[in-house]
């Protein structure tokens, strides 16, 4: 792997090594801790399931596309939001 290759990454492993950044449990030979080790993502290409191990906030911070993906949230929202003025009550 070199930096810029794209793969894919099962979710729980994903939140697992989320888990051990933020305990800084991931150590070098020397025994200092390592960050910056858990890859971007593109969000876009991340099945919602994901949600299931990561919460959206999470996710957002790791994405490499995260304008458009908030651009897309935001439409979405939006789209709901006028359905369910169409709803009868």
């Amino acid at each position: 792997m070199r930096p810029g290759d794209c793969w894919c990454l099962c979710a729980s492993r994903y939140a697992q090594m989320l888990e051990l950044e933020a305990q800084g449990a991931v150590r070098d030979a020397q025994g200092e801790v390592v960050e910056g080790f858990v890859p971007q993502i593109h969000l876009a290409a991340t099945h919602e399931k994901t949600l299931e191990h990561c919460d959206l906030p999470t996710l957002l911070e790791r994405a490499v596309d995260k304008a458009a993906a908030q651009a897309e949230i935001a439409r979405l929202d939006e789209l709901r939001s006028k359905l369910s003025g169409m709803l009868p009550e």
